[in-house]
């Protein structure tokens, strides 16, 4: 029974593995007048979308997506206040390597890295 009860916990670990998760970001934005270490954003990615989150107020943000031949397949413009969101569609997306940089207009970035199978 405690076999059966841990393959069904790391089969269902796998299959969160697989299908969702966050998306790690590094860098750091200048906007919010953020001084602590690391910025509130945060990437999760979920089956044919993935959603970034802002934790505080960043202003105007500058979010790309480069598959991984560079080719830009998403751009848009936004104003990130604090506990608003940004859900990006990928549901129609081919299978690969993608980066996701969120740029400010002061020289700050994040960069994210996450795949779609």
């Amino acid at each position: 029974m405690k076999r059966l009860l841990m393959l069904i916990c790391l089969t269902g670990a796998a299959l969160l593995c697989v299908h969702s998760g966050n998306v790690p970001l590094q860098g750091d934005l200048q906007g919010g007048g953020l001084k602590s270490p690391g910025d509130p954003v945060e990437v999760f990615q979920n089956p044919g979308s993935i959603e970034v989150s802002f934790w505080c107020n960043f202003g105007k943000l500058s979010i790309v997506v480069k598959d991984q031949n560079s080719n830009e397949v998403y751009n848009q413009g936004i104003d990130a206040t604090a506990g608003s969101s940004l859900p990006i569609d990928t549901g129609g997306w081919a299978a690969g390597e993608y980066t996701l940089l969120i740029s400010d207009g002061q020289g700050g970035s994040l960069v994210g890295i996450f795949e779609i199978i």
